[in-house]
């Protein structure tokens, strides 16, 4: 009985990490003058639907100056919350008066649909920002801005990746700092890693895997993306062999726990014994 609760956990781990492996984090973090030194924050973990909601209720007044969309394909969380990584982000996100996390987010959105959502509502012009330099055509008159930002795919050398994400952490700063005010909000975006070899584990509980069974409302999901060719060679195991799919091996550990409750429960009342006399008539005088 410990075996099978050990391979049940095991299981369970397996498929944390596959979720992990295949996700991607977003962020957001802003400032507003009527909320400097605000100490009230969003939580640390939060689902994708939270997220989108806690986007929309912060742009929902549009009293922001500068709303700064960033992609960048092929972070992890770890990338984040590493201060040497990204230095400027994540002590924005510590320090921000709004700042949320969504740890780990399956799929890709369409960043296009919340950049003109928001130039709609908003009234705000849309420009894009250099990815190398973060410049961008100045201004200081009062119509807001989107201004996009879209970083190249990391690369999967991890010293290159590592000197392409501080780079480009850089240049965000560049671009909150190139601002006329501090009212600005960072929505962070990013898509899954491609190759295994480069999932962090999850440790010290800083990751949740998140699985999306229908995107957000304003979070729409691009038709025309496709995910790039994959090395076989390279592939997951989903891809690499074709007569295992994620049905099948969901409906694996649900066999397997199903047949464990079926044992515990007849070992249980295989354990019982009730004595025949309780069941007799007391004879009566």
């Amino acid at each position: 009985m410990r075996t099978l609760s050990v391979g049940l956990l095991f299981a369970l781990n397996a498929l944390t990490v596959f979720a992990i492996g295949d996700s991607s984090p977003f962020f957001v973090f802003g400032y507003k003058e009527q909320l400097s030194g605000s100490p009230k924050k969003g939580n640390y973990m939060i689902n994708t639907t939270e997220f989108q909601e806690l986007v929309e209720s912060h742009t929902a007044e549009c009293d922001f100056d500068a709303y700064i969309l960033v992609h960048q394909p092929h972070l992890h969380l770890s990338d984040i919350i590493d201060s040497n990584s990204m230095p400027h982000s994540s002590q924005a996100l510590k320090v921000s008066p709004i700042s949320h996390i969504a740890a780990n987010v399956v799929g890709e959105y369409d960043v296009s649909g919340v950049r003109d959502q928001l130039a709609q509502r908003c009234g705000a012009k849309v420009i894009q920002a250099d990815a190398s330099s973060g410049s961008f055509n100045s201004f200081s008159d009062k119509q807001p801005r989107v201004i996009t930002l879209d970083f190249e795919p990391l690369a999967t050398d991890k010293e290159t990746r590592a000197k392409q994400i501080l780079s480009n952490d850089a240049v965000i700063f560049n671009v909150l700092s190139s601002l006329p005010s501090k009212n600005a909000i960072v929505v962070f975006s990013s898509t899954p890693l491609e190759s295994p070899n480069m999932v962090q584990s999850n440790e010290g509980g800083h990751a949740e895997a998140i699985r999306v069974a229908t995107p957000p409302k304003n979070f729409r999901r691009s038709d025309k993306q496709r995910p790039p060719k994959v090395d076989r060679a390279h592939s997951g195991l989903f891809s690499k062999y074709s007569f295992v799919s994620a049905g099948i091996l969901m409906g694996f550990f649900v066999v397997v726990t199903v047949l464990a409750i079926v044992y515990v429960g007849l070992s249980v009342i295989s354990g019982m014994s009730v004595s025949y006399s309780a069941f007799e008539k007391q004879k009566t005088s």
